[in-house]
Order: structure tokens, then C-alpha cells, then sequence
């Protein structure tokens, strides 16, 4: 993309094009239609264990372009979306406590490439980075640990719950619609976090709750036009009340 060198263009009193590149968000296809299957098995009457498979179907091809100082840009296409491998447990620490963790990973060629890094080439005698294309990653992981306490429920006046967990998902591993109730997309994927909350009714019917999330970092670095860098969102609250009818 041609634009001007500002300095030099004040001085000479001309505008003197260059090249750059052009950063674009790794935007992440949700998934037009897939299979799921869930395997779950009570070891005791307090430990349940999972086992699950996400696996999508009927894609597009997708295309993805990154610059190469070398080549021009590289072409990536990538007709499949995600084959996630995941497991689970929930152990019940009484009648209204619980602790749950679920891990697991996305072995596509597109998980795998949006978990990758963008090589760069320069030297200490020379101010010219150039960018060599992206270098695929390992297939991207994701897992997660949830503390529960309580149960709010809208017939009962007074109850209330709670809730801690912690988040971690690379880049690739995510695929939108979290169903988290309590965050937006953007602070999962390729997000680490932790999140506290909970819930209180304080009448019959009506449901008061509230979200905190802190600590919310990148896990790898992000291109920028300045190179890849480290990135952190900041602190993240909801209030929400609820009435049934």
C-alpha cells in the first residue's frame, strides 16, 4: 500500500511514495453446520468424567493472505474449520458446590495456521524489517477451570450462587458463540483470564446478577504495523437483572 514518508515530504515539499503492509483481523469463520458427540461416565457419585468431539461440515474455502518480502504475499486456503478433540471432569464438592475443567485442542490446518507467527528478517546495520510470511503453529489449545458454589434459582427468594474460573484459549481454538453469559468474543479468543461472578434473587421471579473479569492478556503476540506485539484488554464488568414471567 503506497503512502507517504512524512519527513521527507515536509522537506522537499514532494511526496515520496513507499511500501507497507496492511494489518488485517485474523476474522475467524463460525461454523455453517457440524457434528458433536459427547461421551460422559460417572466414576463416583462426586466425579463425572467427558469426553467430546466437535467437527465441522459443509465449509467454503477460506483465504487468508499474508505479506512475504520475497514472493509477495502468501496465498493460505483452508476448507475445514475445526476437528476438536476435548475431554472434561466436574467433581461435586457438596450439595451445592462443584469444580470443573475442560481442556482440549483444534487439529485443523486453519487452527494450526491462525496459532502460527509472522517471521521477520533485519539487521543492526539496517533499519529495513522485512516480513517473511507466517510461520504455522501447533495446533491451538484451549482449556478452562470453573469453581461453583450456591443455586440462584428465580422460585426460591434469597438463594443465590457463585462462581471463579479461569480461561485460556490460543488463537484458533475459538469459534465464537461461547455461551459464557458473561463475556463478549473478543476477551476469549487467544485470551487468558479469570472471571468472578454470581447471582441473588432477591424476590420471587427476579434474578440479579453480576460479572468481573480481570487479568484478561494475549497469549502469543499479535502483528502490528510496528511488528508483533504483546497485548492486554482491560477489566471487564456486567450487571444483569432478569425476570421471569
Amino acid at each position: 500500500t503506497p503512502f507517504p514518508r512524512f519527513a521527507l515530504g515536509a522537506a522537499t515539499g514532494v511526496s515520496l511514495p513507499a511500501y507497507g503492509i496492511v494489518v488485517n483481523a485474523d476474522n475467524i469463520p463460525s461454523l455453517d453446520r457440524a457434528l458433536f458427540i459427547d461421551v460422559k461416565h460417572e466414576l463416583t457419585p462426586k466425579l463425572g468424567l467427558s469426553a467430546w468431539y466437535l467437527g465441522s461440515s459443509r465449509n467454503n474455502t477460506f483465504t487468508y493472505e499474508t505479506a512475504n518480502a520475497n514472493q509477495g504475499n502468501d496465498i493460505h486456503k483452508f476448507n475445514d474449520l475445526a476437528k476438536v478433540f476435548g475431554v472434561g471432569l466436574k467433581y461435586q464438592l457438596g450439595n451445592n458446590a462443584s469444580f470443573s475443567l475442560d481442556a482440549g485442542k483444534n487439529y485443523t490446518k486453519l487452527g494450526k495456521f491462525l496459532n502460527g507467527t509472522t517471521e521477520y528478517s533485519y539487521s543492526a546495520d539496517n533499519t529495513n524489517v522485512n516480513i517473511l510470511g507466517k510461520k504455522t503453529g501447533s495446533a491451538p489449545l484451549f482449556y478452562t477451570a470453573r469453581f461453583d458454589i450456591g443455586n440462584a434459582d428465580f422460585n426460591t427468594k434469597g438463594s443465590w450462587a457463585g462462581f471463579a474460573d479461569y480461561k485460556y484459549f490460543e488463537h484458533g481454538s475459538f469459534f465464537g458463540g461461547n455461551g459464557t453469559d458473561s463475556l463478549p468474543d473478543r476477551y476469549l479468543d487467544g485470551i487468558r483470564s479469570f472471571t468472578i461472578g454470581g447471582a441473588y434473587v432477591p424476590r420471587k421471579n427476579l434474578m440479579l446478577k453480576a460479572s468481573y473479569t480481570f487479568g484478561a492478556q494475549g497469549i502469543n503476540k499479535r502483528d502490528t504495523l510496528f511488528g508483533p506485539e504483546s497485548f492486554s484488554l482491560g477489566n471487564y464488568s456486567r450487571l444483569e437483572m432478569l425476570y421471569k414471567f
